[in-house]
């Protein structure tokens, strides 16, 4: 009889899920990628993050004081991030490669879109960095060496 209701469950679930799939490629960036692809690259500290769910999908919205201009230049002193997936009460989605963003985290972000509005990371997760004790974690430098390796990247697409 178990086994009977767990196959039922089964196939209840299989006619439950949309109609309609889709699936994400992320193609593999580097550092010089994700910067020339970027329209903004600013350092800053995440503020606030929450979720909201639109239709059947949950985004995360991430609020970042900016504390420098890498690549971009604009008098806003705080950006606003949506990524997909979040939790949201019950109800939580998972985006592999996803930006994931925290209060009080220190990040290097590479954003595209209008960042006067909400903008979007360059390569999901490949274009966030996060940074402990002054080092970039994902570069495994400082920070300083990590901004030097981007404004060489963005003299060098200069010249």
């Amino acid at each position: 009889m178990v086994k009977k209701t767990a196959v039922l469950a089964a196939a209840f679930g299989l006619f439950a899920l949309p109609s309609t799939s889709s699936a994400t490629v992320l193609i593999q960036k580097n550092l010089a990628a994700v910067t020339q692809e970027a329209d903004v690259v600013v350092s800053g500290t995440v503020t606030d993050v929450w979720a909201r769910q639109t239709g059947n999908r949950v985004n995360t919205f991430a609020e970042v004081q900016v504390n420098n201009w890498i690549k971009g230049d604009d008098p806003l002193t705080t950006v606003l991030v949506k990524s997909p997936g979040g939790t949201l009460g019950d109800l939580s989605m998972e985006v592999p490669s996803a930006p994931a963003l925290a209060v009080g985290q220190d990040v290097y972000l590479f954003l595209s879109n209008d960042f006067h509005q909400m903008t979007n990371v360059v390569g999901w997760a490949q274009g966030t960095f996060h940074v402990e004790n002054g080092v970039v974690l994902e570069a495994g430098v400082p920070e300083r060496t990590f901004e030097r390796r981007i404004e060489a990247i963005l003299d060098s697409a200069a010249n």
